[in-house]
This record gives structure tokens, C-alpha cells and sequence, in this order.
């Protein structure tokens, strides 16, 4: 049973620009410290020869799942690998992409895209690494209309087979999960600060905002089907048109909402308020099918076949896979730990935000005594000692970076702990 507390206090890793306080992964050992599993919060899936093919990013790494015999197994497992700096990168995001008639997996990791072709998923081929060299951090990738789209710290970009940018446009969100395009690409649209926004993609003659009740931030994502945007919020299921008029609305019953994703047949869809899952009629928007399920359940990804169609749930500790009846056919847990400590570890800034260039102090203690440990900050690396008790003090200067929310990372050379904070440059 899922808590209020635990959701309060759940980690989702979101990319480079986490919406969490603080993010803390530990492989040494220290006093008061207790550990929880990372949260699956978002995948994609597609149908390749058959097979339902799964990909995640939530636990750091390109996860790859094949659905066989009614269950859902890990069949590889990539990581990134900075070659300049000798560590292993998160990947942030990950989209699923069929090409003459192989399958590739895109992924990114703040400097870069990759796509590996993943046609023997025991056997991936890394095929190309592009680096952004304009500073627009990548946290994103997404496949619309059977285009590759990346959203990053600056812009959105469109991309070709080549893997060239054929159109940008800027950046209007900064919860970057958030982000979805109607099937067309003809409009962007994202939730930020409480707020649907509406950018046609055409015309680029602005961003239309509409406030709504019950959008308390956090990953949401709504969804588009003909003239019409659904999004869920704390409070109900919700369809507006694209002058951000809403035209109708179903109180759920929950406390929560978090993504919305059409069904089969174009008549219906499926929401997801973390204590169930439902289907609803896109038109009168009542529920078709409830299922209250037994994890937290946040991002959907619904794939169909030639006989039904696949509802993969990211529910925080499981992926889950559901068939178009809404019954559970898989489920695989989460195996990687997020561990979080005590008064014995810390890391704090002096201040919590800056224009590149000023001077900030950083701080941590919690450490190995009288170790080196590596600052990685917005793409930049500084170094720092630990004095006996395992604590030091660093001045360092804010990198240039765009504005936004950045990570702050520090790891330690002998003890391999790794914790992170949040910082806004100005």
C-alpha cells in the first residue's frame, strides 16, 4: 500500500534539471542511512516482429524489455560512458523508432543523442553519438508522427534520419517531461507553473497560456486527439480546444493526475491518478473501466496490435503491462536503489541561485576523510578535498549555462559516493 508519505517523499529523476530536492545514490557505507528503489515514472513501447519492446531511462540506464509469455523480462541493459572524463552519465530519456524495418532505441544524456540500433536486443549497436555543441542541454527525446524530436535547456528540435536538425523552435516550458505534440507536430504543448500552454508549431506566432485549477506542478503530461487537448488534473479528467477554452470536465475522485494517452479505435482513452487506472469516452468523457491497482501509477505508454493493444504503466517501483481489457498480463520491479542519509551527509550552496560567472561557496560533509571528490556542474568539472571529518568547502564560479535548474553533483574518488542538488542560474 502506497502512502501519503511516500508520495511525498517518492524521488523522480528528471534528467539534467531533476524536480526533486535532492538525489542521493550511495554504494559505501554510512551511519543512518536507508535506502528505497528508484521510481519508474515514464517509458516508451512499440510492437517489433511481434513483440512488445519496452524502453526506460528512469534508473540511469537505456533499459530495453521484450514482453514474452504474458510477463515482462529485462533483455539488455546500456549505460553512457564519458570517455573525456572516465565515468558513467545518466541517460535522461529514451524513444523507441522502427526504420526499414529495424528497431532503434534513442537516448540522451544532456550533451548527447545516441541511437543504437536494437534489433537483436541481446546484441545493440551503438550507430551514432551526436554532440550538442550550441549549449541546449538534451533531456528529452520523443518520436511524433514518425519524426525524432529532442527537447533540451534552449530549444526543441526536429531531426532526420541523419541525424541533422531540420527545425527548432524555442524552448516555452521548463518542466521538460511535460512536453507532448499533437499527432501532426502542428502544436506543442506542455504543463508548467500551473499553466496548459499552447505553441503552434506553423504559424510560431506565439504561446497561448491557460491557467487551470488543481495543476500543482510536477510530471504531467496531457494528450491531443483531433481539436481537442485532455489533461487530467488533481482534481478531473479535462477537454479543452486548442484556444485553450475548457469544454467539458469529469471529476475522477482522486487526489492526484499524471498522464493521459489515447486507446484503440480513436472512441477512447486511459488516465492515470497514481491509486488507478482509467478509461474514459474521449467524447463524454465518462469512465468506460476503473482499475484501482497496487502501485503508484504515473506514465503511460499504449501500443497497439493487429488483435488488441498493450497499456505499459511506469508505477513507480514496476513497470506494468496491462492488455485492452485492462488486465495485468506483466511486471517487472525496480532493481536499482536511490539511498538517502542522515545528518552524517549534506551538500548545500551558500546561495540557491546566481547569473554564470558569479563566485558561490559549496559545501558538503559525509564523505570519505581526506578524499578528492569531483564537482560536476552544468557540464563543468571542478575538484575538492575532504578534510578528517569528511567534509570540505569549495568557492567555485556558476558555469555559463542558459537559465534554469541544473544539477549539482559531487562524487567522491575513493568512496564513490554520488549526491546532487538543484541550482537555478539567472
Amino acid at each position: 500500500m502506497i502512502t501519503d508519505g511516500f508520495k511525498k517523499m517518492m524521488l523522480v529523476r528528471f534528467g539534467a534539471i531533476i524536480l526533486a530536492s535532492t538525489i542521493l545514490s550511495l554504494n559505501f557505507f554510512t551511519s543512518s542511512v536507508s535506502a528505497k528503489n528508484l521510481a519508474y515514472y515514464s517509458n516508451d513501447a512499440v510492437i517489433y516482429r511481434g513483440q512488445l519492446i519496452v524502453a526506460s531511462t528512469d534508473m540511469g540506464q537505456l533499459e530495453l524489455f521484450q514482453g514474452t509469455n504474458n510477463d515482462l523480462k529485462i533483455a539488455k541493459t546500456i549505460t553512457s560512458f564519458d570517455t573525456t572524463y572516465g565515468n558513467f552519465d545518466s541517460f535522461y530519456s529514451a524513444a523507441l523508432k522502427i526504420e526499414e524495418g529495424k528497431l532503434y532505441a534513442f537516448a540522451v544524456d544532456g550533451r548527447y543523442l545516441y541511437k543504437y540500433d536494437v534489433s537483436n536486443l541481446k546484441k545493440p549497436v551503438l550507430v551514432s553519438k551526436i554532440k550538442d555543441n550550441s549549449g541546449n542541454y538534451l533531456v528529452q527525446v520523443k518520436v511524433v508522427n514518425d519524426k525524432l524530436l529532442t527537447i533540451g535547456s534552449k530549444t526543441l528540435q526536429v531531426w532526420n534520419s541523419r541525424l541533422e536538425v531540420v527545425d527548432s523552435y524555442d524552448n516555452f516550458g521548463k518542466d521538460y517531461y511535460n512536453y507532448n505534440f499533437t499527432p501532426q507536430g502542428h502544436y506543442a504543448i506542455t504543463i508548467n507553473e500551473g499553466k496548459l500552454k499552447i505553441f503552434n508549431t506553423k504559424t510560431r506566432l506565439g504561446v497561448n497560456e491557460i491557467k487551470l485549477p488543481a495543476i500543482n506542478g510536477g510530471n504531467r503530461r496531457a494528450m491531443t486527439r483531433g481539436d481537442y487537448i485532455y489533461l487530467v488534473s488533481d482534481k478531473s479528467i479535462n477537454k479543452i480546444n486548442l484556444e485553450g477554452k475548457v469544454v467539458k470536465s469529469q471529476v475522477h475522485g482522486a487526489k492526484n493526475g499524471y498522464d493521459v494517452v489515447p486507446a484503440k479505435g480513436g472512441k477512447t482513452g486511459y488516465y492515470s491518478t497514481g491509486n488507478k487506472i482509467v478509461k474514459f469516452d474521449l467524447v463524454t468523457l465518462k469512465t468506460v473501466k476503473t482499475v484501482k491497482v497496487n502501485f503508484w501509477a504515473m506514465g503511460l505508454k499504449n501500443v497497439t496490435t493487429a488483435t488488441g493493444e498493450y497499456l505499459v504503466v511506469a508505477g513507480a517501483d514496476y513497470l506494468v503491462v496491462f492488455d485492452r481489457n485492462l488486465q495485468e498480463v506483466g511486471r517487472i520491479k525496480s532493481n536499482q536503489t536511490a539511498v538517502r542519509s542522515g545528518d552524517k551527509l549534506s551538500l548545500k550552496t551558500n546561495v540557491t541561485h546566481a547569473v554564470s560567472g558569479k563566485e558561490i561557496k559549496l559545501s558538503g560533509e559525509g564523505f570519505a576523510l581526506n578524499e578528492m571528490v569531483e564537482v560536476q556542474f552544468a557540464g563543468v568539472n571542478f575538484t575538492a578535498k575532504t578534510n578528517d571529518s569528511g567534509a570540505f568547502v569549495q568557492k567555485i564560479k556558476v558555469p555559463m549555462h542558459a537559465p534554469g535548474v541544473v544539477d549539482l553533483t559531487v562524487k567522491g574518488k575513493v568512496s564513490k559516493i554520488n549526491y546532487s542538488t538543484t541550482f537555478k542560474i539567472d
